[in-house]
């Protein structure tokens, strides 16, 4: 299976960024990082004190296929992007999962300066997570 990522805006409208209008790649954050602090006691060091930290995704996102699709994948994703805050949706072997976030940055530049294809828009993707990974599962009572 592919890893997929889609997210989903305030207003409850879904886009897939692993796809050919938008192509995300090099994604990185999707794991969990903490602050840990600590005692001293002699030659031993005892955690006081454990805390998630506020976790970013980061990704490169090509836009469109074709040069003539660049500019217009870039302005819808865009507006899609003014309904904060996001779910993102993590699709894996391991199964779904779902983070909420908001947005912390997206670059805009130029046709031509790409590494990647310098035929695309080739722009920084950067979320700020507001919670943990979660899952949703149903269960049945009998």
């Amino acid at each position: 299976m592919v890893e997929k990522f889609e997210l989903t805006n305030a207003r409850g409208i879904s886009v897939g960024i692993n796809n050919f209008k938008l192509m995300s790649y090099t994604p990185t954050g999707l794991g969990l990082k903490f602050n840990n602090n600590y005692n001293n006691y002699q030659t031993y060091f005892k955690m006081t004190k454990q805390s998630l930290s506020q976790g970013q995704f980061n990704a490169k996102i090509l836009f469109g296929s074709v040069v003539s699709e660049t500019f217009d994948s870039f302005q819808k994703f865009s507006e899609f992007l003014a309904y904060q805050p996001y779910t993102m949706t993590y699709t894996s072997d391991s199964g779904t999962w779902n983070r909420e976030a908001m947005l912390s940055e997206m670059t805009k530049s130029e046709i031509g300066s790409s590494s990647y294809d310098p035929n695309l828009l080739d722009e920084s993707f950067t979320l700020e997570f507001i919670n943990n990974w979660y899952n949703n599962k149903t269960a049945e009572y009998k």
